[in-house]
């Protein structure tokens, strides 16, 4: 399936290295953009991290995760500024900061699932 107009205006962007946001109805193509923008930055040998909100969305993904363990933010109990504190100073949490050192694209599936909590 190729992109439409729209798609390709968001790949470009991303590839440029500007955030964008996608909304859009179920099957309106943004899982199939979500797998081209990783195709193409992939070639790019950029470290793209998929995350979604539910267990569900990010198992389309091959390598993808809940954006809750990729943070290191787990099921929501702390605030802010306690996830930052834990994250920087516990040994255990030492994936987490290589992620968030490593990561160039951070894409979240479901993205307005999330709680303003987590931002």
């Amino acid at each position: 399936m190729d992109l439409n107009g729209e798609q390709i205006n968001a790949l470009n962007k991303v590839t440029n290295g500007h955030n964008v946001l996608k909304l859009g109805s179920a099957g309106t193509g943004k899982t199939h953009l979500i797998k081209q923008i990783e195709k193409s930055l992939n070639k790019n040998t950029k470290n793209i991290a998929i995350t979604a909100t539910t267990g569900i969305a990010y198992a389309i993904y091959a390598n993808a995760m809940t954006i809750h363990k990729w943070s290191g933010i787990g099921d929501g109990r702390f605030n802010t500024g306690e996830v930052k504190s834990v994250v920087l100073h516990y040994a255990e949490f030492a994936i987490v900061r290589d992620r968030l050192k490593t990561t160039d694209v951070l894409i979240i599936d479901e993205c307005s699932m999330l709680s303003m909590k987590f931002f």
